[in-house]
């Protein structure tokens, strides 16, 4: 795995672009790569996730996570089930309610832009369904220090680019 990384402006954010996942972002520095296997059965996804810290910003990060799912998993799915069920498991996975949920739409792919908190933590969170991956793209911040302007720069930026 490798990230190609060139600076971005005059903040230091960069341009992070893993090379075969389809996308590139721009992060406040290098981010934290973590690759899960897939299991024995093939009937879940590989999960990488690029996270990196806001510095600035106690106990906020941004993060990319990318689920590909064995070919043809999500062939007899509609993208709104994927949809559906990627926003309740993370609603479940963070012990979070919701705040709000809207439909979204980057390039010609389906997605959500979900806002949730739980007792300690903002979350904002673009899910995006492209073929067999669902890219989840977040920003997390301390409930005490929300920055909608950071949290717009990074889901704003997020890309869909040719794998090679």
């Amino acid at each position: 795995m490798v990230n190609v990384t060139v600076r971005a402006d005059e903040d230091q954010w960069i341009v992070c672009q893993p090379r075969g996942k389809g996308f590139q972002v721009l992060m406040p520095q290098d981010p934290v790569v973590r690759e899960s296997d897939r299991s024995a059965d093939d009937k879940t996804p590989r999960i990488t996730s690029y996270r990196a810290l806001l510095k600035s910003l106690r106990d906020s990060e941004v993060e990319v996570k990318v689920e590909e799912w064995p070919e043809r998993a999500l062939a007899n799915r509609s993208p709104d089930g994927v949809l559906d069920d990627a926003v309740k498991s993370a609603l479940k996975t963070y012990n979070a309610r919701g705040i709000s949920n809207d439909p979204l739409v980057i390039g010609k792919h389906p997605g959500r832009d979900v806002v949730f908190e739980n007792r300690r933590s903002h979350f904002h969170v673009h899910f995006l369904v492209v073929l067999d991956r669902l890219y989840q793209v977040m920003s997390v911040f301390n409930k005490s220090e929300v920055n909608d302007e950071v949290s717009d720069k990074f889901l704003d930026s997020f890309k869909l680019v040719k794998s090679n």
